[in-house]
């Protein structure tokens, strides 16, 4: 994966637990399933030694960080894998993944009992209010993006 010219929004000088503007994460790849792990890797340190995000709530965002980009590789048509990440400046991480082609927007499913795949966007939406946030669509569908606290505890909710 290699840098991406993102647009977070401009620094408010809130150098909050993810630091000014300048330390927003964004990358772009290739749209492949290794790259999907290379994100989740990239974006774990990130969250740890830039937001200093606890272990089991960055664990929790990496899920939302797979199924959000392992939807774009297996059902998007465009080229690449992007990912934007940043402090919003009130507490809260915004994450964005987009697929610069997607014709619609996704929607979860309901999955055959014995099928193997089909959750992916019910866990997205499980994990997002476990941790007190939203998620959702916009550009057509072509950028995903969810937003939460940083810090705060599934009760926060």
């Amino acid at each position: 994966m290699r840098p991406f010219p993102a647009n977070p929004p401009p620094d408010d000088g809130d150098d909050g637990p993810c630091g000014p503007a300048w330390s927003a994460l964004a990358m772009s790849a290739e749209r492949l399933p290794e790259h999907v792990r290379t994100l989740r890797t990239t974006v774990r340190v990130w969250l740890h030694r830039v937001c200093l995000m606890p272990e089991d709530r960055a664990d929790a965002v990496l899920l939302l960080i797979s199924e959000l980009a392992g939807n774009t590789v297996r059902h998007g048509t465009g080229p690449t894998l992007a990912c934007r990440a940043w402090s919003t400046g009130a507490g809260l991480l915004r994450i964005e993944i987009d697929d610069p082609t997607r014709e619609r927007v996704p929607r979860a499913r309901t999955a055959p009992l014995l099928a193997e795949s089909g959750r992916g966007l019910f866990l997205v939406n499980a994990f997002v209010r476990e941790l007190g946030g939203a998620w959702g669509h916009y550009d057509g569908g072509v950028t995903a993006w969810c937003e939460f606290p940083l810090t705060a505890g599934p009760s926060a909710a």
